[in-house]
Formats: structure tokens, C-alpha cells, sequence
């Protein structure tokens, strides 16, 4: 997993298309098969940050998702890092090999996600989105759907 986009809680999405508006989502609102691109922008207060421009998946573009879920809510509120990181692994790659058609450690594709960190676990985010790249820092073409590569 190369991580190229990042752990982001919070994706800032500028939507295109008819009808849609720029806007903030979290994970928990991004769906299966939306692709995007990442670019550089800055935050209200001037720091370097990512935004995720959703695009259509014929066209280039950075990312696709397939799949979200929600982390289960223990008693002890936000679960850790490595808590998340082991689930993610676990159901992202499990996930990887049905939407591929492919062992994620023989594909040519790299898994990402957007996950909550504990900052935006204390405003209620519990989604983790995995996410697929292209494994040489390249852009997909297409969705990555039963390709097997």
C-alpha cells in the first residue's frame, strides 16, 4: 500500500456535474465506484491540504472506491489507530480480491483508504472507504471492477 492519498477523515469533494456543488463529505458519504483526483489546495488557515474533485471513471483520475463501512462503536469511544488499521486491512483487502477479481498482492493496483481519526470520531465519523490506485503512481482509466489486473 503505497498510501499516495492519504488517511484523510474529512474529504473536501469539489462535486462536478449538473446540479452538484462543492462541498465537505466524510467517508460515510462517499459510495462505491465514485473516482476522483487529487488536488493540492490550502485550508482557511493557509496550510497545504488535498481536495478530492470527483470525476467520471471513463476519464483518468487518481482513485476509485469500493467500498465503505462503518467501525463498530466500542465502550471505550475511539478505538486507536492501530485498532482501525488492522480492520481496514483486513475487510479493504478481503473486499480488494472480490470487486478486482484479483489477490491484492499480485495486482497491479495499491489499496488506500480514508479513514476517522480521533478528531473526527469525537464529531460522530465511523466510515472507512478503501480505495484503489493505480501501483505505479499513475492514473486508472475505467473502473477497476472485475479487471483482475
Amino acid at each position: 500500500m503505497r498510501g499516495g492519498i492519504g488517511i484523510l477523515a474529512v474529504i473536501v469533494l469539489a462535486l462536478v456535474g449538473a446540479g452538484c456543488q462543492s462541498g465537505t463529505t466524510t467517508a460515510a458519504e462517499l459510495k462505491v465506484g465514485d473516482c476522483f483526483d487529487v488536488a493540492p489546495t490550502q485550508d482557511a488557515n493557509g496550510d497545504n491540504t488535498t481536495m478530492n474533485v470527483l470525476t467520471d471513471c471513463a476519464k483518468p483520475h487518481d482513485a476509485e472506491v469500493y467500498l465503505v463501512f462503518d467501525v463498530p462503536v466500542g465502550p471505550n469511544g475511539y478505538p486507536g489507530d492501530e485498532a482501525i488499521g488492522a480492520l481496514q486491512q483486513t475487510r479493504c483487502d478481503a473486499a480488494f480480491t472480490t470487486f478486482v477479481g484479483k489477490d491484492s498482492g499480485l495486482s497491479s493496483y495499491d489499496i488506500d483508504y480514508v479513514r476517522p481519526t480521533a478528531e473526527s470520531w469525537a464529531s460522530g465519523d465511523r466510515s472507512i472507504a478503501c480505495l484503489i490506485e493505480d501501483g505505479l503512481g499513475g492514473k486508472l482509466t475505467g473502473s477497476a471492477k472485475g479487471t483482475k489486473k
